[in-house]
């Protein structure tokens, strides 16, 4: 029974492929593909542009530096009613842990040069990043 259901199927599909023809593009075929490829290319393409700009960025960071080094400088530790309960003493005495310990001058050099190469590194990935992102 299933032999003769694919023998009809494959007749069926002979008889098509000899009664329908082959099918040719048009001569303006390749030109009008490529006319509709250059028209694809030739549009705008939507650029990244951040929410927040760098300049503001820079204006928050500034800011923040600046709030901090003003609690920072015009800090006193007195009591007020409400944090009787908290112990300020303690703060006092972080800056007396290592008194007479001093790093070595090779350690303060090691630690600026990776600051320096950590930065290049970073500002040289970001701009291989956004070229490479760019078409």
């Amino acid at each position: 029974m299933k032999d003769q259901t694919d023998k009809q199927v494959t007749q069926f599909i002979d008889n098509i492929f000899e009664n329908s023809s082959l099918e040719s593009p048009s001569l303006e075929f390749s030109t009008q593909v490529m006319s509709k490829i250059h028209a694809i290319n030739n549009t705008k393409v939507t650029t990244y542009k951040p929410l927040i700009s760098r300049s503001v960025w820079i204006a928050i960071a500034v800011v923040f530096v600046g709030f901090l080094a003003a609690i920072l400088v015009n800090v006193t530790f007195t009591q007020a009613s409400w944090l009787t309960f908290l112990d300020f003493s303690i703060v006092s005495r972080l800056g007396n842990i290592f008194p007479s310990t001093q790093l070595p001058t090779s350690l303060v050099y090691a630690i600026l040069f990776f600051g320096i190469m950590l930065l290049v590194q970073l500002t040289w990935l970001k701009r291989y990043f956004n070229k490479r992102l760019q078409f």
